[in-house]
């Protein structure tokens, strides 16, 4: 008895199809996902702020971004918010240096390289939290392994590391305490166990800098301006 066969069944074709269908269908998953997640990390934050004021000028939520890759390829990202930032954040915005010259009643402007008896010299580096977010979105942010999806959220704001990693601030009437929000700490557990069994990782980066690296830092600009 001879094998039948199915006239016109292209069992290649198929299987690259069903392999298509499936790929676009944990794609979407994941993309909303990504999106329903990186509001959770933004409403958090912002509920901090409210109470320790820790995004004055808009650029840490404004640095906040997700993306989802495949096969080594981005498929989708976004940011949390559009930009609402209308000035640079500093790193870190609560260590200011100031320099008075002369008889001291004016003081350099850092930032414009003008002297400007009212403004303040500020040794800190100028962060634009949306620009960060999109120049890492661009460059590295979505890239993952052949055959394989990545999913990542990211605060490309630098000053963010030290309010997850803890930090020991100064009291109005003297003494410390101690502050650390881990949002991101939190919400990794969370993603852990909800995109079981993908691999997770967390890393959060903190500048190392001293105030005294910072005042020299800030007067060789002074007598080069």
């Amino acid at each position: 008895m001879g094998k039948s066969k199915v006239i016109g069944f292209n069992a290649d074709k198929w299987e690259k199809d069903l392999i298509k269908y499936w790929v676009g269908q944990q794609n979407a998953r994941l993309i909303a996902y990504a999106k329903e997640k990186i509001q959770e990390i933004g409403n958090r934050i912002s509920s901090y702020h409210s109470r320790h004021h820790m995004d004055d000028t808009g650029n840490l939520l404004d640095s906040l971004c997700w993306g989802v890759s495949y096969d080594g390829k981005p498929i989708a990202s976004g940011f949390y918010r559009s930009q609402k930032a209308t000035q640079a954040a500093l790193m870190h915005g609560w260590s200011l240096v100031e320099f008075r010259e002369g008889s001291g009643k004016q003081k350099w402007d850092y930032e414009n390289k003008i002297k400007n008896p009212f403004s303040e010299m500020h040794a800190g580096e100028s962060v634009w939290g949306h620009q960060r977010a999109a120049e890492y979105l661009e460059r590295a942010g979505a890239k993952s392994k052949a055959g394989q999806w990545k999913v990542f959220f990211a605060i490309l704001a630098p000053y963010w590391g030290y309010w997850e990693k803890g930090f020991n601030m100064k009291l109005p009437k003297g003494g410390t305490t101690f502050l650390r929000f881990w949002v991101m700490a939190e919400t990794y557990d969370t993603v852990k166990g909800e995109l079981k069994p993908m691999r997770t990782s967390l890393r959060v980066h903190v500048d190392k800098y001293a105030s005294k690296s910072l005042y020299k830092q800030a007067k060789r600009n002074l007598k080069n301006a």
